[in-house]
C-alpha cells in the first residue's frame, strides 16, 4: 500500500475510533448515535475518491491535450506549388516550396522533396541547407501529379506534408522514434485521403 493511503487511513479511521474508544465505559457496546456517525462519516470516502479520481483525470487529460498541442504547434507546415515551364519531351518544373511552424523556425535536419508522376515513377530531391522557403528547378521523365516532403527534425521526429491521394488533400502527419504510427496535426483529413497517404508514403519510404 502507499504510505500516503496508509497515513490517511490511520488518521480518517484511527481518530474518531480514538475518540469514540475514549468515551466508552467498560462493556459499553456503542449507540445508535455512534453507528449513525459511522454511517455517514464513512460514505464521506467513496464520494470524496471518486472527485478526486475524476479531477484528477480532468487535469491529466487537460495537460496531455496542452502537451500535444505544444508540440504540434512545433511541428512543420508547407506550402508547394509546381510551376510547369515546358512542354518539350522533358518535363520541367519551377517548385515554389514554404516551410514554417506555428511558434517559429523549425529545427530541421534534412528535407526531401518526393514527386511522384503520372507513370507512377517518383522522383528524390534533397533540399540542400535546410531553407525554409525557396525555388526548385526540375527535369522530371513524365508530368507531376502529387508530392510527398519529407523532413527529418533534430529530435528524430519523421514528418510527411504530402497531397500523395486521390481526393488531393494536404496532409500533415509525423511519427516519433518509439512509435511506428502515422499522426495526424494541422487540418483533419477524410479517412480515405489519409489510409492511402500512409499506404503511398509507406511505399516510397521502402522504395
Amino acid at each position: 500500500m502507499n504510505k500516503k493511503w496508509f497515513w490517511f487511513l490511520i488518521v480518517f479511521v484511527g481518530g474518531p475510533l480514538l475518540v469514540q474508544y475514549n468515551h466508552w465505559s467498560l462493556g459499553y457496546r456503542g449507540s445508535g448515535d455512534w453507528l449513525g456517525f459511522w454511517g455517514s462519516y464513512l460514505g464521506v470516502v467513496p464520494s470524496g475518491l471518486i472527485a478526486y479520481l475524476v479531477a484528477k483525470y480532468q487535469i491529466d487529460n487537460n495537460k496531455t491535450l496542452e502537451e500535444k498541442k505544444k508540440f504540434e504547434n512545433s511541428l512543420p507546415y508547407a506550402q508547394i506549388q509546381y510551376y510547369q515551364e515546358s512542354y518539350s519531351g522533358v518535363f520541367t518544373y519551377a517548385i515554389e516550396y514554404r516551410i514554417a511552424s506555428y511558434d517559429g523556425r523549425p529545427l530541421m535536419f534534412k528535407v526531401f522533396l518526393n514527386t511522384k508522376m503520372a507513370d507512377d515513377t517518383t522522383s528524390r530531391h534533397e533540399i540542400i541547407g535546410n531553407k525554409e522557403d525557396g525555388l526548385l528547378n526540375l527535369n522530371f521523365s513524365a508530368s507531376a501529379s502529387s508530392y510527398a516532403l519529407e523532413i527529418i527534425m533534430f529530435n528524430g521526429v519523421k514528418v510527411f506534408i504530402t497531397d500523395n491521394n486521390k481526393e488531393q488533400e494536404v496532409i500533415h502527419m509525423y511519427k516519433k522514434e518509439e512509435d511506428d504510427n502515422w499522426k495526424v496535426y494541422g487540418v483533419r483529413p477524410s479517412q480515405n485521403a489519409l489510409s492511402e497517404s500512409i499506404e503511398n508514403i509507406n511505399k516510397m519510404i521502402t522504395n
